[in-house]
C-alpha cells in the first residue's frame, strides 16, 4: 500500500476565479504527499508520511453512451483547433438503442445516425433545423464546426462522465460531459 506520486504537471492556463488556482495547487501539494493508499469498497483514501488522510477518491461507474444525457464542453473548430463551448451556448448529444443520435447543436437541432462497434464509432453527416440565430456572436460558426466534425469521429471513450469522441488519428472531435 505504498504509493509515491512524483512532481505532478499541469497546463500553464490561469483559472478563475482565484479560488480554483488554490483548490488545483493544494490538490497537487497533496497528491506529491502520498506516501500510502488504503481502499474500502468503493472509496480510496491517500495518506501522507503522518499517516493523514489527504485525499478521499470515490468510485463512479461510468455514464453509458446511450441512455445518456451529454453536455459538450469542447469541439473541434475544424480548423486543427480544440476550445471551449462559448458561455451562455449548451451543445447535447443523445444517443439511442436503435442507432439515432440528436441533441442541440447551439442554436439549431440536429439529427443523425451511428453505428458502433467495440470502441469504433461511425456518425452519419447530420440534418439540422434551418434557424439563424445571431446572438451571442459566434454562434453559428461554431455550431457549424461542430456539426461538420461530427462524421470524422472514428473513436470514442467515456471515463467517469467524460464521453470524447476522437479521429482515427486521436484528435478530439468533441469533449462531453454527462448531465446532471
Amino acid at each position: 500500500n505504498n504509493l509515491t506520486i512524483s512532481q505532478a504537471g499541469s497546463t500553464m492556463m490561469a483559472c478563475e476565479p482565484p479560488e480554483v488556482m488554490e483548490q488545483e495547487a493544494a490538490f497537487l501539494a497533496a497528491l506529491e504527499s502520498a506516501a500510502t493508499f488504503s481502499v474500502d469498497g468503493d472509496t480510496m483514501a491517500i495518506a501522507n508520511a503522518d499517516g493523514v488522510t489527504v485525499l478521499t477518491f470515490q468510485f463512479v461507474e461510468p455514464a453509458g453512451l446511450v441512455g445518456t444525457n451529454w453536455v459538450a464542453t469542447m469541439y473541434n473548430t475544424g480548423t486543427e483547433a480544440v476550445t471551449s463551448v462559448m458561455e451562455g451556448v449548451t451543445i447535447t448529444a443523445i444517443f439511442t438503442e436503435d442507432g439515432k443520435m440528436n441533441g442541440s447543436a447551439g442554436c439549431n437541432s440536429y439529427m443523425t445516425t451511428y453505428t458502433v462497434d467495440g470502441q469504433t464509432i461511425s456518425i452519419q453527416p447530420p440534418a439540422t433545423t434551418r434557424k439563424l440565430c445571431p446572438e451571442p456572436a459566434g454562434i453559428m460558426e461554431q455550431e457549424t464546426a461542430f456539426v461538420t466534425m461530427l462524421p470524422q469521429a472514428a473513436v470514442y471513450s467515456i471515463r467517469g462522465d467524460v464521453l470524447e469522441l476522437r479521429t482515427a488519428d486521436g484528435a478530439l472531435i468533441a469533449s462531453f460531459t454527462a448531465a446532471q
